[in-house]
């Protein structure tokens, strides 16, 4: 089953969620850690559960376009469509064996213990496939 992980940030504080830095080295070198997400990707690459995994830039460069009150059809308005105060910072897509393995995904991101990361089936071109 594929599964889509959205992961949000906070536009407050614009350090990717993606990237938060794991912190510095056990052998006390000095020089930070690679990302935690990094060893779950290959983790995941490995198993071959890996399909996808973007990140986004900054919501100041978005462009939406919005019907709302748009006799002229769609309007682009500068800015990102905002959830609850945050913002969609990346996604990633998963195929494995139960919804149960992608929340256990999930919660290995380095932000799902500050941010909210969102796991929803994906369907395919013929419809829902779960």
């Amino acid at each position: 089953m594929r599964f889509v992980l959205v992961v949000y940030g906070d536009p407050g504080a614009w350090v990717h969620p993606m990237f938060l830095r794991g912190g510095r080295s056990a052998a006390g070198s000095g020089e930070d850690r690679p990302p935690p997400v990094e060893s779950l990707l290959h983790e995941l690459a490995e198993s071959g559960e890996l399909i996808d995994a973007t990140a986004l830039a900054d919501p100041i460069n978005t462009t939406t376009l919005q019907t709302k009150d748009a006799a002229d059809g769609p309007q682009l308005v500068e800015g990102s469509v905002e959830s609850g105060g945050r913002y969609v910072a990346g996604f990633f897509v998963v195929d494995c064996e139960s919804r149960a393995r992608a929340v256990e995904i999930g919660r290995r991101l380095p932000v799902a213990g500050s941010q909210a990361v969102e796991i929803r089936p994906v369907l395919g071109l013929s419809g829902w496939e779960m």
